[in-house]
């Protein structure tokens, strides 16, 4: 590599990871859903801002929608790696 008068350029390399997702609105919503807390979790299925009991009742409603349409690490609210019954647990206990 060089510069615009052809002398050497040697440049650095960070290495990094890029991830893109859309979040789109749950099926029946007109909103997306939110991150309220900014934690990379999105508690707010029904799109309306913040962390309530609908939240819990649209992520076991939809769970099977979610683990087809979206990223699992976007709602595995208990860590494990995949969409699951204590995953509506823990996001209950955060409301």
């Amino acid at each position: 590599m060089d510069d615009d008068d052809g002398y050497p350029i040697n440049p650095l390399v960070d290495p990094g990871q890029l991830t893109v997702s859309s979040i789109v609105p749950l099926p029946g919503y007109d909103t997306p859903r939110t991150d309220p807390d900014v934690d990379g979790r999105y508690e707010d299925l029904n799109g309306n801002g913040r962390k309530d009991f609908d939240d819990v009742v649209q992520v076991f409603n939809h769970r099977e929608w979610n683990e087809t349409n979206e990223q699992n690490s976007l709602f595995d609210f208990n860590g494990n790696g995949r969409l699951d019954f204590d995953d509506i647990v823990q996001l209950f206990k955060e409301v």
